[in-house]
């Protein structure tokens, strides 16, 4: 089994999931989108300084548009569509999303 075809799981155990979420909107209504990723180590290759044998690997993450943000595409378009579009302003919007 490979992850998005770079890494080789066969000799790699799995020891647990890292997961993320992402917050969605389809309007009006707001849902919390979550993804895992499983994570794999191999004992085989402990101690090595290796960047392509390391222990443990995780697949990699969504490219987001935001580095490091829980914000998804969509609701960044409805805020920048409402702000923009609509002249919503951002203590409106926020009253919405309560």
């Amino acid at each position: 089994m490979r992850l998005r075809g770079e890494i080789d799981t066969n000799r790699r155990r799995n020891i647990g999931l890292k997961s993320g979420e992402k917050l969605q909107i389809i309007p009006p209504q707001i849902y919390v989108e979550k993804t895992v990723r499983p994570k794999y180590a191999c004992h085989c290759y402990e101690g090595t300084e290796d960047e392509e044998l390391l222990t443990v690997r995780i697949a990699p993450v969504e490219p987001a548009i935001i580095p490091k943000s829980i914000a998804s595409p969509s609701l960044l378009s409805t805020i920048i569509t409402q702000k923009f579009k609509m002249h919503l302003p951002y203590y409106r919007q926020e009253k919405q999303f309560e």
